[in-house]
C-alpha cells in the first residue's frame, strides 16, 4: 500500500495549524483518528478545553505541542534500558 499525496497532512509544520483548533485539525497534526482524539480528550489525556453548552471541544496549539514534548519517546525508553541492563562480559 503506498503513500498517497493527498493522505498526508495538509500543513508541514507546527506553526502552519492555527492557535486554537477543534478535533479533526488536532487528529491531523497528530497523524490520528479524529474520534481517538476525542477518547484522549474524555479521559483527561490530552490538554482541552471544552465550549460552554456545547460537547465540542477546542485545543490549544500550544498546549498541545507542549504536551507532545512531554510525552516520554521511544527512543528516551531505549536509553533507560540500556542503562539498567547489567553487563554483559
Amino acid at each position: 500500500m503506498s503513500v498517497q499525496s493527498n493522505d498526508l497532512p495538509t500543513r508541514a509544520r507546527a506553526e502552519d495549524y492555527p492557535l486554537v483548533m477543534d478535533v479533526p485539525l488536532v487528529a491531523e497534526m497528530l497523524l490520528s483518528d479524529a474520534n481517538q482524539v476525542r477518547k484522549w480528550a474524555n479521559a483527561g489525556l490530552i490538554p482541552c478545553h471544552r465550549v460552554p453548552g456545547t460537547r465540542k471541544y477546542r485545543f490549544l496549539r500550544d498546549e498541545i505541542l507542549g504536551w507532545l514534548k512531554e510525552l516520554p519517546s521511544a527512543s528516551a525508553d531505549d536509553e533507560e534500558e540500556e542503562e539498567t541492563a547489567p553487563a554483559t562480559t
